[in-house]
């Protein structure tokens, strides 16, 4: 009976010695786990304060652009004239190409071949002549930004300049017909009329400031991987 009363003994002390390696096991594996989880949460919160480092950062350098950008046509103004009074209202502008978009725009001409809304023939832009005209964007480029205004058919609305004076429609900054109360226009004489000619009264207006926007390599043009960083308007 010896024999299997120590038999017993030592099989009851090898069991006691796999469960504490087994509570040590799991006590490790947790710890690791915490750690890992506690690294990634890290990481993660480091690269959100690296993101809203850089976009402050852009949002510094955007505003220092505008602010030079005005400055230095105020004095383009100054400096054309010789008058140090020389200086009007003026507002931020794109360019835009108001004969219409061309299709057949030889390549040396495509970076003034800039308009989103309709072709020189007449007529909308289709799907491939769009993206030519985001492709032509340099000079005074306005971002491509839409925003839905209308969640049940989904319309987009382009977002090319700010509404100050909150009447809901976009105003032109230029030489542009003066027109009367009744929908039409002023001929040389001042004269209402309803016919649309070159010789009618024409006036240089200001209109919506326009946003400009900043590419990421501002001496190419806008691509896939030369992208708007940022986006200012005066």
């Amino acid at each position: 009976m010896f024999p299997a009363i120590r038999s017993v003994s030592r099989t009851t002390h090898h069991a006691s010695r796999s469960g504490v390696a087994l509570v040590i096991t799991v006590v490790m594996i947790s710890i690791i786990t915490f750690l890992a989880v506690a690294f990634l949460t890290l990481t993660g919160r480091e690269r959100g304060s690296v993101r809203t480092a850089i976009d402050a950062t852009t949002t510094r350098n955007a505003t220092d652009v505008a602010n030079d950008r005005a400055k230095a046509e105020i004095i383009a103004a100054i400096l054309s004239s010789s008058n140090i009074a020389n200086i009007d209202f003026f507002v931020s502008t794109n360019f835009n190409n108001w004969n219409g978009f061309d299709p057949a725009a030889v390549v040396f001409n495509q970076l003034t071949n800039v308009n989103y809304e309709y072709l020189d023939v007449g007529g909308a832009l289709n799907l491939a002549q769009s993206r030519q005209n985001l492709t032509n964007l340099f000079y005074n480029a306005s971002p491509p930004v839409y925003i839905v205004t209308n969640r049940v058919t989904g319309q987009a609305e382009r977002r090319h300049y700010i509404d100050l004076n909150r009447n809901g429609r976009f105003e032109r900054t230029g030489f542009w017909p003066v027109t009367n109360d009744l929908g039409g226009y002023f001929d040389a004489n001042g004269v209402a009329t309803t016919v649309y000619s070159p010789s009618n009264l024409f006036t240089y207006i200001t209109g919506d400031p326009q946003w400009i926007g900043g590419l990421d390599r501002a001496d190419k043009t806008h691509s896939a991987d030369n992208q708007f960083l940022y986006r200012y308007a005066y």
